[in-house]
């Protein structure tokens, strides 16, 4: 019963701060920057995969339907439990003491490719926006690659915590590009100049990712002792 009520506490707790979060977006315009999906992979890693991702959904749904975004709302809810979802799953598939070298290395590889392309696919259509998107994302690979080949000297948990992550927010990146296009067809266009305006539409979902990945997983590592502490108090 105990730690019943103590996971309805922290789930509560995280759906509360999703909301708040969303409260304090800044613009940086033609995009957006908001720490709700930083949350979101600290409360899959901290809490789990079911409960975390239930929790933050229902927050960022809650925000969505108060702040003016009601037509968003079931994107929302489902998109952010399936993250969460897929971020408690491929932790769970950690080794206690194992570096994942390769999954880091070959995440590492598959981000720097995609940065790559996303410089090479869309730098007519952004012209110097591209460089806001690409660079970010090349560093956030390249670091994964020398992660990757620190090994032993590093967290094995760091380590698929950013593996994790990556997953989760690369299904973001895809469910929010495949988002865009259904609506703009379902709006009249065509199927092609849909597709081009759901992968150039992502820019703020590509930084927001970045930051998510970075600083959700920075965080989890500073709390989680403490945390693991306190519930077996």
């Amino acid at each position: 019963m105990k730690a019943k009520i103590q996971r309805l506490s922290v789930m509560a707790l995280f759906a509360a701060l999703c909301y708040v979060v969303l409260l304090f977006i800044i613009p940086m315009p033609p995009m957006f920057i908001h720490f709700g999906n930083m949350v979101l992979v600290i409360a899959a890693l901290l809490i789990g995969g079911v409960y975390g991702g239930l929790s933050c959904a229902v927050g960022m749904t809650i925000s969505d339907l108060t702040m003016g975004h009601a037509d968003a709302a079931p994107k929302t809810f489902v998109l952010k439990l399936l993250i969460g979802l897929i971020i408690g799953a491929v932790f769970s598939l950690r080794r206690e003491g194992k570096f994942p070298k390769a999954p880091l290395a070959a995440v590492g590889l598959a981000v720097m490719a995609g940065a790559a392309g996303i410089f090479i696919y869309c730098l007519d259509v952004l012209g110097p926006l591209v460089f806001v998107l690409c660079i970010p994302l090349f560093l956030l690979g390249a670091g994964l690659l020398v992660f990757s080949f620190a090994g032993r000297k590093l967290s094995p948990t760091a380590g698929w915590a950013y593996v994790a992550a990556i997953c989760g927010l690369s299904f973001n990146i895809l469910g929010e590009t495949l988002y865009k296009t259904v609506y703009m067809m379902i709006n009249g266009s065509g199927l092609v100049p849909a597709v081009i305006y759901g992968i150039t539409s992502q820019a703020s979902t590509l930084i927001n990712a970045v930051i998510a990945v970075v600083g959700g997983v920075t965080i989890y590592m500073m709390i989680r002792k403490p945390y693991e502490n306190i519930n077996n108090y």
